[in-house]
């Protein structure tokens, strides 16, 4: 059964079936959770979504002094990120348009 049917059928037998109390409470308790279910369904979509959006990485090579190489890791590992994402940033930073 799909969320969306058993929300229906838990919302007419909140409305019109004759449950007790405890059985009302319990189908609650089963709305709040089938709403969970939908926000956690929306998010892992929303991930998909921004993942399939995401421009891919393609591999480079580039030459760099020995020097210059431990520099642009220095700096990259200072600020807690790749050596790729950092020039991606510097790129980013001089656009050509």
């Amino acid at each position: 059964m799909e969320l969306k049917e058993a929300k229906k059928i838990i919302q007419a037998g909140l409305t019109w079936a004759n449950w007790t109390s405890e059985q009302q409470e319990a189908m609650k308790i089963a709305l709040h959770s089938i709403a969970k279910v939908e926000e956690q369904q929306e998010v892992k979509e929303l991930g998909e979504i921004k993942a399939s959006l995401k421009e891919r990485k393609e591999q480079m090579s580039i030459m760099l002094t020995p020097t210059h190489k431990k520099e642009i890791r220095k700096i990259a590992d200072s600020l807690n990120i790749s050596v790729s994402e950092l020039i991606g940033y510097w790129v980013d930073q001089y656009p050509l348009n």
